[in-house]
């Protein structure tokens, strides 16, 4: 049984994940099986005859450890197969997940900041022999046991043919249309399919982080048309104690403003805003203009 160096769940460190000797089984007409090509004609690559898929809770039996967090992130299954050039392998492994956003989600929990990126689907990275790019539903990587220049080209190669032939588009998911363009930091957006800072009812929140005012916060937003999360939080805040600074005023919706002083997060600013709950990590009285701005960009809220 072999085992493959990957990409760890904390970004820089790697996570070793354990090919199943059993429970594979043929998926050659399977949606992600056609998006791996049998050859690389260009460059010499040649796809193994057997392509493996792993669905549902066999994806234990190929991954060593990390399973729970892809199924966190709404993991359908998994085709891989193996290219080689002479005496050169390349494992290329997609990642099947039940929507575009979560696939982008599952992939920010494995970029490291700053990483090398690579100009593939919505987003990639490169990481030695190891190159990770996510489009629509799919997140695919592509890992060897060598470092060479003919592993990295070929890496190049036969992740630019797959990603030509992956449905979906190269945009980032919608929800980040909603945070400010000047000042977002490049390559730190996320997506948490749940527990956002820590709290279990914060599922499906979008984050980025911002340079403001000589230092970095984080902003998010989340749906809340139900307003269960904001409910949750509220208690939440009325548990803690009073903060010092300026948050009166700020325009949230019907003035309700959650402020939560974290002893890892720091101030916790956030409310309300056409059917969805923002806020910013981090606050201080010198982000008040950009979070008034920001707020004020949002529909205002319809009157009784």
């Amino acid at each position: 049984m072999n085992t493959i160096a990957r990409i760890s769940l904390t970004g820089m460190m790697l996570l070793v994940l354990i090919p199943s000797c059993g429970g594979s089984e043929d998926v050659t007409q399977a949606t992600g099986a056609n998006a791996l090509p049998a050859e690389i004609a260009s460059t010499g690559w040649t796809r193994a005859e057997e392509i493996r898929s792993f669905a549902g809770d066999s994806l234990f039996e190929y991954i060593n450890g990390a399973a729970e967090m892809y199924h966190k992130y709404g993991f359908a299954d998994v085709t891989v197969a193996d290219y080689h050039k002479q005496d050169n392998e390349i494992i290329v492994d997609l990642y099947r997940f039940t929507d575009p956003d979560l696939a982008f989600g599952m992939f920010t929990t494995l970029r490291p900041y700053p990483s090398d990126t690579v100009n593939l689907g919505v987003a990639g990275f490169s990481l030695g022999s190891v190159l990770l790019f996510v489009r629509g539903r799919y997140m695919v990587t592509l890992t060897s046991y060598e470092e060479s220049d003919v592993i990295s080209a070929g890496i190049e190669s036969i992740a630019t043919a797959v990603d030509s032939l992956l449905p979906g588009t190269g945009e980032l998911p919608g929800m980040f249309a909603l945070i400010p363009g000047p000042g977002r930091i490049p390559n730190t957006e996320k997506v948490f399919a749940e527990s956002f800072l820590g709290r279990g009812f914060l599922t499906r929140v979008y984050t980025i982080d911002y340079g403001n005012a000589g230092d970095t916060v984080t902003v998010f937003v989340t749906d809340d048309t139900s307003g269960e999360k904001l409910l949750k939080w509220s208690e939440v805040a009325a548990e803690g104690e009073p903060t010092t600074e300026d948050v009166e005023g700020l325009p949230f919706d019907e003035g309700r403003i959650l402020a939560i002083t974290d002893s890892w997060h720091g101030l916790i600013v956030a409310g309300p805003r056409a059917d969805r709950l923002i806020g910013i990590v981090g606050y201080n009285d010198t982000h008040r203009d950009f979070l008034v701005t920001w707020l004020d960009s949002f529909p205002q809220p319809a009157k009784p």
